[in-house]
């Protein structure tokens, strides 16, 4: 961080600690954040393979192996033997091995994000995950991952006292 904007942190979070910053400024502060923040959003990536940010979440492994997938099925506690016997495998509709649902999260975990804004209050929430998968995952398969971050989406009701926000991306698997 510049050594302006930490002047322009520091000076916004002694005010938001001293309770002289109004609800008014703090909410336009994050509406100015908001604003930058959308010009980022539709950037797509490949996903790294070592930390960028503290939300880049970088690729653990790109090769599956037969032996990975059945470390991973144990470690979810799944005894199917769709996942570890190779000789149930072959007698399968698959030919082989297969990895669980879900198994592209041992690869590597949740999405890239940008660092959580300089904003006193602010919070980071995650929201959940969807996952369409098109293909099993075989051993063998070799990914190449990438993010496409979507911005960050305000959650409103009328109701609450407050503003929660959900960070988005989109992650993308591409098996070579």
């Amino acid at each position: 961080m510049n050594e302006t904007k930490m002047d322009d942190y520091s000076q916004l979070r002694q005010k938001y600690e001293d309770g002289t910053l109004s609800l008014a400024e703090w909410n336009q502060v994050i509406d100015d954040f908001l604003a930058e923040d959308a010009k980022r959003a539709g950037t797509v990536k490949p996903v790294p393979a070592t930390w960028e940010t503290t939300y880049t979440f970088p690729v653990n492994e790109h090769l599956v192996t037969e032996d990975f997938i059945k470390r991973y099925a144990f470690a979810i506690g799944d005894s199917n033997p769709l996942y570890y016997d190779a000789e149930y495998g072959k007698r399968s509709i698959h030919g082989s091995v297969v990895a669980p649902p879900i198994f592209q999260a041992a690869v590597v975990n949740a999405g890239c994000f940008p660092d959580k804004p300089e904003i006193p209050g602010w919070n980071a929430f995650y929201g959940g995950t969807e996952n369409l998968m098109f293909k099993v995952i075989r051993p063998g398969d070799r990914f190449h991952v990438v993010n496409k971050y979507l911005g960050i989406e305000e959650k409103k009701d009328t109701g609450k006292p407050y503003r929660l926000f959900i960070p988005r991306n989109q992650r993308a698997f591409y098996n070579e």
